[in-house]
C-alpha cells in the first residue's frame, strides 16, 4: 500500500489505481485497498472532463466506501415482459449455452408457439448454438406452448417444472416417443 500512496502523491493516479486493483484482486476483502482505491477514484474524478467517466468514478468510490448499495435486481413477472417478443428471448439462447457442458452435444430443440404460429429451432453442435426460424425435422425435442406461457415459465419463472400447471401449459414431444405424458 506504500507504493499506492507514493504514486498517488506524485500524481500518477492511474498507476495508483492499477496497484489498488492488483492488491484488491489478491485480497478481495481488504479494507485498506478498498479505501485507497476509493480515494484514487475520487481524485481521478476531480480531474475528469467527461461527465460519464466522472459519475462512474464517484459512484464506484461511494460503493467502495459503503455509502450506497447497488440497486437490487427488479422482479421479472409475466406482466413486465408481455411486450417483449418471444423471438428476442429465444435469440438469446445460443449465447447462454455453457461451452464446457454442451461441448459434446448435438441436438435440435424446436419451439412451436401455438398462439402466434411462430416456430423456431435451436441447433446445438459441439458447444455452439444457432437459432433458426421454422421447425426442423431433425428436432430431438419440440416444446409447444403459447408465447405468454413460455415467457412465464422460462423468463419470469412464475411456473416451475415441479408444478401441475407447468405440465398443463407446455407440451414436450419427442419424435420417437410422441408427447410426453402429463400429470
Amino acid at each position: 500500500m506504500a507504493r499506492v500512496e507514493k504514486y498517488a502523491k506524485s500524481g500518477e493516479l492511474r498507476r495508483a489505481l492499477w496497484l489498488c486493483q492488483m492488491v484488491q484482486a489478491d485480497a478481495p476483502g481488504g479494507r485498506d485497498a478498498r479505501l485507497a482505491k476509493a480515494d484514487v477514484l475520487e481524485r481521478l474524478a476531480e480531474g475528469s472532463h467527461n461527465p460519464l467517466i466522472k459519475n462512474w468514478q464517484l459512484s464506484e468510490a461511494a460503493l467502495l466506501r459503503g455509502r450506497v448499495q447497488p440497486p437490487t435486481r427488479p422482479k421479472i413477472t409475466g406482466a413486465t415482459i408481455v411486450e417483449l417478443p418471444i423471438k428476442e428471448i429465444l435469440r438469446l439462447l445460443p449465447s447462454r449455452l455453457h461451452p464446457k457442458h454442451s461441448a459434446r452435444v448435438e441436438m435440435a430443440i424446436g419451439f412451436d408457439i401455438t398462439d402466434s404460429g411462430e416456430q423456431y429451432t435451436l441447433f446445438i453442435r459441439h458447444g455452439v448454438g444457432e437459432l433458426s426460424t421454422g421447425l426442423s425435422e431433425s428436432s430431438s425435442l419440440t416444446l409447444r406452448a403459447t408465447e405468454q406461457d413460455l415467457k412465464r415459465i422460462f423468463i419470469a419463472r412464475e411456473v416451475t417444472p415441479a408444478s401441475r400447471e407447468f405440465w398443463q401449459r407446455i407440451e414436450f414431444s419427442v419424435p420417437e416417443a410422441g408427447v410426453l405424458s402429463r400429470f
